[in-house]
């Protein structure tokens, strides 16, 4: 789709989203498109959260086996981007936090809000790569879409998350034989 290339990926990558206690700078991000399982079977049905016109960012609490974790997505128009990658700076300190992967390390940061729609894009546009997006299930078709946007200027750095689809170099051949037969 090139609504990722054209316009998702320029306006929200290093964009920066403004919460009551915190403040998130995006470095990277999977995109879904959302309620449409002929188009994204990979995307979590969204059902009770609206197409909204303007970006609305959302932190959301996850639980699987006993196993709770943050996420933070930015939902606009019938697209979640969810947040996998990024700088987290609290209000109370002067103390900034970095991430890579979808699970954010929020407990201690939020207070009450759990949505906004501060969200702050860059004027100056960053340069992009986009990858597959890193999903557990590769069965489905729109697992192959390449829905991951990166900042150019933070991959350069080398602060990104690895793709399991890109892992030919590993010292270890299995790692190495498993990726290509992915």
């Amino acid at each position: 789709d090139n609504t990722i290339k054209d316009s998702l990926a320029p306006t929200f990558l290093e964009s920066l989203i403004e919460f009551d206690s915190a403040s998130v700078f995006v470095t990277q991000f999977e995109v879904y498109y959302r309620n449409n399982v002929d188009i994204d079977a990979s995307a979590t049905p969204t059902l009770y959260e609206l197409y909204h016109d303007i970006p609305v960012a959302v932190i959301k609490e996850k639980n699987e086996r006993r196993n709770t974790w943050f996420e933070l997505s930015v939902f606009y128009k019938r697209y979640e981007m969810l947040v996998t990658g990024g700088i987290i700076s609290k209000v109370s300190s002067k103390q900034l936090n970095s991430f890579l992967g979808a699970s954010i390390p929020f407990p201690d940061v939020i207070s009450s809000n759990k949505k906004t729609t501060t969200v702050f894009v860059a004027q100056n546009k960053s340069g992009f790569f986009v990858q597959e997006r890193n999903l557990r299930n590769r069965i489905k078709h729109s697992s192959s879409f390449q829905w991951a946007a990166i900042s150019k200027r933070f991959k350069e750095k080398g602060f990104f998350t690895i793709n399991s689809l890109e892992i030919t170099n590993s010292p270890n051949k299995k790692v190495n034989l498993i990726s290509f037969v992915l």
